[in-house]
């Protein structure tokens, strides 16, 4: 990835997650067991349904190999570090988008690379776990951890810190949109159309298995908008170890592009017509 899109994922994930924390507290989310099911149900769309019906639909378009399983890396890589962040624009639950996103970052590490070695079948498909782990604890699991125990202890610093967490986070994802225009976006035309077919495929299930969410309005909102945001970072780490990974490379950005201005898309439009229930 572009050295400069990097440091921005890196700050957009530390900021999220922070944002998110200080806007959530353990209380909201021990309150989930009492109702599991919108969970598991989230859980088991993101990373068996989705997959599946990728694996499917990817064979039966005949793709450029390269293309086929970069975005088959893409369709069974949920939780992405922003999905949580961007369902506070849609007014998701809250509670519901932390645990989901973090569920589904933790399975993703296991789930991703099985769908990739059955898709691909002989080919190298193994992935370097340790750095995975790392930025995930790091860059995720630590900013969220610190604003869950600041809301805790000190509710009004949390909510002062909130907003401006939540500010920068935007920022640097704006930025970011930028520089994925920018670096992906001027060469659109090297994956082709069948490519940009297939990424459109890939988009649809995701808006499919969103749909199929349970709960009330605001956590089936969470489970859309995290379904929606795949983890690139996963995807990135597992197409460079096929046999173009610069290619396979460009198409996740690509996607990434396009999955990230339909998401700014949704926020857009729920901001023009505001939601009646609380968050």
């Amino acid at each position: 990835m572009n050295p400069l899109a990097t440091v921005l994922v890196v700050l957009l994930l530390v900021s999220g997650m922070l944002a998110m924390g200080t806007s959530t507290s353990l209380p909201e989310l021990r309150a989930l067991a009492r109702r599991p099911a919108p969970l598991a149900v989230a859980v088991a769309v993101n990373l068996l349904v989705v997959p599946a019906a990728a694996f499917v639909l990817l064979r039966a378009l005949d793709l450029d190999p390269t293309a086929s399983l970069a975005l088959m890396v893409v369709a069974a890589a949920p939780g992405g570090g922003t999905g949580a962040l961007l369902s506070l624009h849609v007014r998701g639950d809250r509670a519901h988008a932390v645990a989901l996103q973090v569920i589904l970052a933790i399975t993703s590490l296991v789930s991703a690379p099985l769908w990739l070695h059955l898709y691909a079948g002989s080919e190298d498909t193994s992935i370097r776990f340790g750095p995975l782990i790392a930025a995930l604890v790091v860059f995720q699991w630590l900013p969220l951890a610190a604003g869950l125990a600041l809301s805790s202890r000190s509710p009004a610093r949390a909510a002062g810190l909130h907003p401006r967490a939540r500010r920068f986070a935007d920022v640097m994802l704006a930025a970011l949109i930028v520089v994925l225009v920018v670096t992906s976006g001027s060469d659109l035309d090297a994956n082709g159309t069948d490519a940009l077919v297939g990424i459109g495929v890939v988009l649809g299930l995701t808006l499919l298995g969103g749909a199929a969410a349970l709960g009330g309005p605001a956590v089936r909102r969470a489970t859309a908008m995290t379904t929606l945001v795949r983890n690139l970072s996963l995807a990135l780490a597992a197409v460079a170890f096929v046999e173009d990974a610069d290619a396979a490379a460009l198409l996740v950005l690509t996607y990434g592009l396009a999955m990230y201005l339909l998401a700014i898309a949704w926020v857009l439009a729920a901001r023009r017509r505001p939601l009646t229930e609380p968050p």
